[in-house]
């Protein structure tokens, strides 16, 4: 996993996931699972807003994205 490829940042509203927009968007899921799954007992159950800055998402990614952090992170 690429370290900074996925940056997660807390503000009052939710969280905010920093994607790297030059790494291929599979690898890219990779490294947000790998990422979540770390932080997976800090996440689990919780409800929150999610934005994500640093990469222009498909509506069909930005989809992907987000069913990738659910799966990851309970």
């Amino acid at each position: 996993m690429n370290q900074n490829s996925v940056i997660i940042k807390s503000n009052k509203y939710g969280l905010i996931v920093i994607l790297d927009d030059k790494l291929p968007f599979q690898e890219l899921l990779l490294d947000i699972a790998d990422k979540f799954k770390e932080s997976a007992n800090f996440f689990k159950n919780a409800k929150m807003a999610v934005s994500f800055r640093g990469r222009i998402l498909t509506k069909q990614q930005e989809k992907e994205v987000v069913q990738t952090i659910v799966n990851s992170s309970g």
